[in-house]
């Protein structure tokens, strides 16, 4: 599946980077900050998360977490 992003669509993703950045307190911005900012953009663009880079990586976070 491909996706075109718009100029107007990147400066939103790049503020998000920023955000997550700041919220971890990170120093600079990082790939961790990069993919969740792409994970927020993707999420909000599609109507149904069940092939979304979203849900991968919830379903990777939930595989990851020890169960109580």
């Amino acid at each position: 599946m491909s996706l075109s992003v718009s100029n107007i669509a990147m400066k939103p993703c790049g503020l998000f980077c920023t955000a997550h950045a700041k919220l971890m307190m990170h120093e600079e911005v990082t790939v961790q900050d990069a993919v969740c900012a792409v994970a927020l953009m993707e999420s909000s663009m599609q109507v149904t998360h069940s092939h979304s880079l979203h849900a991968a990586l919830c379903a990777g976070l939930a595989l990851s977490l020890p169960h109580a």
